[in-house]
């Protein structure tokens, strides 16, 4: 068996990303080690390089995105699903797993099952945002979801409101499947640990879709009653055009609460 995922971001060659990249690097790696003599493939759909790199016996097979145009998000789809079936072909690709977001499948025809694994799309975010997606990017989406064989809902939720925003089909399979973390990670030692000290943590993209700019004004508010309180924040900080998301959130804290906030990017 041969499974490929495919993604639009990765943690290699110092390239920072977000959740789902780190979940597919996490999930690869510990199919890789189950030792069930499955092979995986990380297929990078973007332009950050153009060759095949190994992350511990996992390759990691860029197809670029070599068209701009008007018409290039339907062009390089187009392109993507000609080198895709060529890699499937070639190194025996049996599965290829998808990400929702954009929809990196949208009318292509792989000679080999597509599962889509569901961590929320534009649609998906844009509908509990009251925001309206483009119909381009909700075209995509649409379509990509449409084609796929079946769906993993990395949450109960996502996988019933995307069901109904999309009106998946009952004849295909879906299930949840929740994202995986490593209980083996050593644990902090006690140096790193202030028992007196309450530590929040936030863990993901900075970006308004997930409800970072509510975060301050809790906080704040925390920090009102209790002042042996900590905020730490992980992810990479999403610029929406040309602006800082995180510098949006900074801007939100109180003076009280900012000395008690970390942002480790």
């Amino acid at each position: 068996m041969h499974i490929a995922f495919l993604t639009t971001e990765y943690p290699i060659l110092g390239m920072k990303c977000g959740g789902i990249g780190i979940f597919i690097k996490h999930l690869s790696h510990l199919i890789v080690k189950s030792e069930t003599g499955v092979k995986v493939s990380v297929v990078y759909w973007g332009n950050k390089f153009t060759e095949t790199v190994w992350d511990d016996g996992i390759s990691v097979i860029p197809i670029n995105q070599p068209h701009k145009s008007p018409f290039s998000s339907f062009i390089n789809r187009r392109y993507l699903n000609k080198k895709l079936n060529l890699l499937v072909a070639k190194i025996g690709i049996d599965l290829v797993e998808s990400i929702d977001w954009e929809g990196p499948l949208a009318f292509c025809s792989l000679s080999v099952p597509v599962v889509t694994r569901l961590h929320g799309s534009n649609v998906y975010f844009d509908h509990l945002s009251g925001n309206k997606t483009p119909w381009n990017v909700r075209l995509m989406e649409y379509n990509a979801l449409r084609n796929s064989d079946a769906y993993i809902g990395v949450s109960r939720q996502a996988l019933d409101l995307t069901d109904k925003l999309f009106s998946l089909s009952s004849n295909k399979r879906k299930c949840v499947i929740y994202n995986p973390v490593d209980i083996n990670m050593p644990p902090l030692s006690s140096s790193d640990m202030n028992k007196n000290t309450i530590t929040i943590l936030y863990w993901g993209t900075i970006v308004e879709k997930k409800g970072v700019l509510d975060l301050p004004l809790i906080f704040n508010r925390i920090c009102e009653q209790n002042d042996n309180v900590k905020l730490i924040l992980i992810g990479q900080d999403a610029v929406v055009n040309g602006s800082s998301t995180w510098e949006k959130c900074k801007s939100l804290f109180s003076k009280q609460s900012i000395g008690c906030v970390s942002y480790l990017g």
